[in-house]
């Protein structure tokens, strides 16, 4: 809550970057990784900003996989 979009990009990058570092005892080779969609809630309802953060996640898989994008609206 009370969140900046910069901050919350911030944020999901601090966190992609630190699941990047999780390694499973069962398989050590196994690379995880971690894509985000960051948005914040304006005037809008619950449903259009979900929608804005489910397209923002499609965004990074589409540009790569492993990133975060931002939807500003």
């Amino acid at each position: 809550p009370n969140t900046s979009l910069e901050s919350g990009r911030s944020l999901a990058e601090k966190l992609r970057e630190r699941i990047k570092t999780i390694t499973l005892e069962a398989v050590p080779t196994l690379t995880i990784s971690a894509s985000f969609g960051v948005a914040t809630l304006g005037y809008e309802s619950l449903e259009k900003l979900i929608k804005r953060v489910d397209e923002a996640l499609y965004l990074a898989k589409q540009n790569g996989r492993d990133r975060v994008e931002i939807s500003e609206g």
